[in-house]
């Protein structure tokens, strides 16, 4: 989904879009199925000519085994194939237009290291290479991410950064291959070695720069943790530090094509308090190995309209998380963000005088909130939807929303739980704001319900989704004209 939302971005309208009628839609439903192979979490990889393709996994932690299936342009399943990780952990699936690369880690016991291993899989499931190393790494810190994986745009190159741990020194280490799984290019940043250091994101460039969103816990009492944007290249490094005086929450690195340069956008708030003030946008400047920054507040209408009683009428919860943002042409930026919380509960029942204790995993997706800021990043307007999604011991599997970026609106579809209906919800927002909201899905009698972080937007007019119409597995097509 990432690659489309950046590459389509949002056009600006010249006119008023609020007497433009919602464009026409296609939907395409595989056959409702009863899969087998004990795989119920879901993925779409992608699509191409020889069809799209699925990836079905036994956990949410990828530490067993993963199916792949290949469905034709009708959404009739054509192969499946049963991928076995014998003790390794997945890292990433990725399409590309030469196969489907499978990535994987495997600890080696004797060396007290893991090693990171690619594999080629054609069109047809079948693979055509064997586990290649990519590199060895330590894992010093079991709570902290280490190591990042990405392609670049042009999907062409393979990029891996990961921390080693060298005498009394933590090493940012960079790693370029190519398409063969060859190493062509190596990069380092020597950082802070008294420390906790965590790996949040990363994007490669199709010019063979790295970004890289770190951040650092020092080994004292009461220290705050310590981000920081690194840039490597091949001749370079250079580091931008966030200012002491504020506290980072969510974040994520947004990529330009036009570009083809990364930025960084985020959440803050003032140390020592509770809620999000506002956002802060860094763009790396590459020639110059400097750092543009700006920092714009919530306008206090903003976040007037989401206040809760526990907060400051300046700020937001900080259960508000970004799950996108989209650059628009016009230099200005969308940041889509969801309220989700989890937490448990403990209940206990006595059952012929024995007391027993069950533990309840409660997860709530309240609603999604979409800001738009234009060129200069002033805020020009705010939606708040309202989702009301709560369920018990699922991961929030069925919870969260599917998203489909066009030029004139973007779509956000979600189960309706909140009435238990089996209804799907789609929820339009123009560029200027205005917004309609339908049903769609709702068949006679069935059940249907969508697995929104399984989806994906295949190309500029198409999102893939899976779902369950009466409790068996069906993949949706959507179309958009």
């Amino acid at each position: 989904m990432q690659k489309y939302i950046q590459k389509i971005g949002f056009i600006l309208l010249i006119f008023c879009v609020s007497h433009i009628s919602l464009q026409a839609q296609d939907l395409l439903w595989s056959n409702p199925t009863k899969l087998r192979g004990g795989a119920p979490f879901m993925k779409v990889l992608g699509e191409n000519k020889s069809g799209t393709f699925l990836m079905r996994y036994r956990n949410q932690n990828y530490t067993k085994s993963i199916i792949l299936d290949r469905f034709d342009a009708n959404l009739n399943l054509e192969l499946s194939t049963y991928i076995d990780l014998k003790k390794s952990k997945l890292h990433k699936v990725q399409l590309t237009p030469q196969g489907i690369l499978i990535i994987t880690t495997q600890k080696n016991k004797r060396e007290k290291k893991y090693v990171l291993m690619g594999q080629w899989y054609n069109f047809d499931l079948i693979p055509i290479s064997q586990k290649i190393p990519l590199i060895n790494y330590e894992k010093i810190d079991l709570n902290s991410q280490q190591i990042l994986i990405q392609m670049n745009d042009s999907l062409n190159t393979l990029g891996v950064c990961y921390l080693n741990y060298e005498d009394t020194q933590c090493i940012l280490k960079g790693r370029l291959f190519n398409m063969s799984l060859e190493p062509f290019q190596d990069m380092s940043f020597s950082i802070s070695s008294l420390a906790s250091n965590t790996l949040h994101d990363m994007i490669l460039t199709n010019q063979n720069i790295m970004t890289i969103h770190t951040s650092t816990i020092q080994n004292l009492e009461n220290k705050p943790k310590e981000h920081s944007l690194i840039i490597l290249d091949s001749d370079t490094a250079s580091i931008f530090p966030f200012p002491d005086s504020i506290s980072i929450g969510s974040s994520t690195l947004i990529y330009h094509r036009e570009k083809d340069e990364a930025h960084w956008i985020g959440f803050y708030n003032q140390l020592g308090q509770y809620g999000y003030r506002g956002i802060i946008h860094v763009e790396p400047q590459q020639k110059t190995k400097t750092f543009q920054t700006s920092i714009t507040p919530f306008p206090l209408t903003w976040t007037e309209s989401l206040q809760s009683g526990a907060l400051s009428s300046q700020t937001i919860d900080e259960d508000f998380s970004i799950i996108a943002s989209i650059p628009k042409s016009d230099g200005g930026l969308l940041i889509i963000a969801e309220q989700k919380d989890w937490f448990k509960e403990n209940d206990i029942n006595v059952i012929n005088g024995i007391s027993q204790s069950t533990v309840k995993n409660i997860y709530k997706f309240n609603g999604i909130l979409v800001m738009d800021f234009d060129q200069g990043l002033s805020p020009s307007w705010h939606h708040h939807i309202v989702k009301n999604q709560i369920s018990i011991n699922d991961g929030g599997y069925f919870s969260s929303a599917a998203l489909y970026v066009s030029q004139h609106y973007i779509q956000l579809l979600y189960n309706d739980q909140f009435r238990s209906s089996g209804d799907v919800l789609q929820y339009t927002i123009y560029n200027n704001g205005s917004t309609k909201s339908q049903k769609i899905a709702k068949l006679a009698l069935e059940y249907v319900a969508i697995i929104p972080e399984g989806s994906l937007q295949v190309n500029a007019q198409e999102v893939v989704i899976p779902s369950y119409k009466n409790r068996r597995f069906s993949l949706l097509k959507i179309r958009y004209y």
